[in-house]
């Protein structure tokens, strides 16, 4: 009987039943709240914890049991890889659109942290999530604040991940808003038609 990695993703507490996601994999197990061995003091939901699991073969199909929770963080090599690729590939897709294919310095950089915002979004969708925040959930946070906003509110809604909760929802549009009332601080005429043509000038 092998163990697997997988998250809570639903937990009835009054029924004392939840659903198992195992991790890289489609499948869900049901799972009995009394099995879960090493709860200790922690009577709230389950919902969202990482847990190690077995799996037997029951009269209803597959069960999990055994259920074991981790700790709340993880070593994720993929995420400290995103990490320090993150600020290179700013400044390159900057670049190219500068440079390359001759767009402005503003609108060059706009599109590049939307973009990358964009594609952080869709790795960590591609994970289970973890109890914790993890440091390429922070590093995206970061880039929303710094004008990515846009793209992860957009990615909320197409890509499951944390990002689809209220909370993070409205913060990505409170940033788009607080970008939108900076700039206009800092240029009135920036919203004008002139000075919009001016960013999406090509030379």
């Amino acid at each position: 009987m092998a163990s697997f990695l997988g998250q809570i993703t639903s937990h009835d507490q009054t029924l004392r039943v939840g659903i198992i996601k195992a991790a890289d994999s489609p499948h869900s197990l049901m799972f009995m709240e009394g099995d879960v061995s090493n709860r200790g003091e922690h009577n709230g939901s389950l919902q969202g914890r990482m847990v190690f699991f077995d799996v037997v073969q029951t009269n209803n199909g597959p069960t999990a049991v055994n259920i074991r929770l981790t700790k709340k963080r993880f070593f994720r090599p993929g995420d400290w890889l995103v990490v320090c690729l993150a600020p290179l590939t700013l400044l390159a897709a900057t670049y190219v659109l500068q440079i390359e294919l001759r767009c402005s310095l503003l609108l060059s950089y706009i599109i590049s942290v939307n973009l990358l915002c964009f594609i952080i979004i869709a790795l960590l969708g591609r994970s289970p999530l973890t109890f914790k925040t993890r440091p390429a959930e922070l590093l995206l946070f970061l880039l929303s604040m710094a004008g990515g906003a846009a793209s992860s509110l957009l990615a909320s809604y197409l890509i499951p991940s944390k990002m689809r909760s209220d909370t993070a929802r409205f913060a990505m549009f409170a940033l788009i808003v607080i970008h939108l009332i900076t700039l206009y601080r800092f240029d009135p005429t920036i919203f004008s038609p002139e000075s919009i043509r001016t960013i999406l000038r090509t030379r």
